[in-house]
């Protein structure tokens, strides 16, 4: 099942939970509120926050730069939540994209009732044409993967503000759609 709500990397205000509504998401999450996000490249680190968080009340978020990572946070952690997936490969191989996910990691992500997030942000903040032409591809590769699996899907533009429209993120979504 596919979710649209406005991920707000931002405290709670009334204001913006407002302006999100008006502009058609179904609602919105905010830092602090709704969840706590993760982001650590160095492994130790990584591992050190997610301990402290183990007993968290409040969702966990985690943005993977590693397998490693991808992995820990799928099949041992208490994240709710996982971003980033597509960029966990530097390289495809000869015959295939490495996107990431795969069969194996996905029947773990529905048995432990994860959710697969994409993020508009990474794709429009991307610079390099080709970079963004084959995150696209990661990103179109792991949604079919997640759609064929029955995983709930957050798609969201991830922003410090309300700025992305609903309509441009259901574009989005149509792009990732597509085959």
């Amino acid at each position: 099942m596919v979710h649209m709500e406005n991920v707000l990397f931002c405290s709670y205000h009334p204001v913006l939970e407002a302006r999100s509504l008006d502009l058609g998401y179904s609602g919105s999450l905010f830092l602090g509120r709704d969840f706590v996000y993760v982001y650590e490249k160095d492994w130790k680190k990584y591992l050190s926050v997610m301990n402290k968080l183990r007993k968290s009340k409040v969702p966990v978020m985690v943005r993977v730069s590693s397998e490693q990572q991808l992995v820990h946070a799928i099949e041992q952690s208490s994240a709710r939540f996982i971003v980033g997936a597509e960029r966990v490969h530097y390289k495809d191989s000869v015959h295939y994209l490495r996107s990431g996910l795969d069969v194996g990691l996905l029947q773990t992500v529905v048995r432990r009732g994860k959710v697969v997030c994409f993020a508009y942000s990474d794709f429009v903040l991307e610079k390099n044409v080709k970079k963004s032409g084959r995150l696209l591809a990661l990103m179109k590769a792991n949604y079919q993967l997640c759609v064929k699996m029955g995983i709930n899907v957050l798609v969201s533009s991830f922003g410090s503000g309300v700025d992305r429209s609903y309509d441009e993120i259901n574009s989005f979504l149509n792009m990732l759609k597509k085959k």
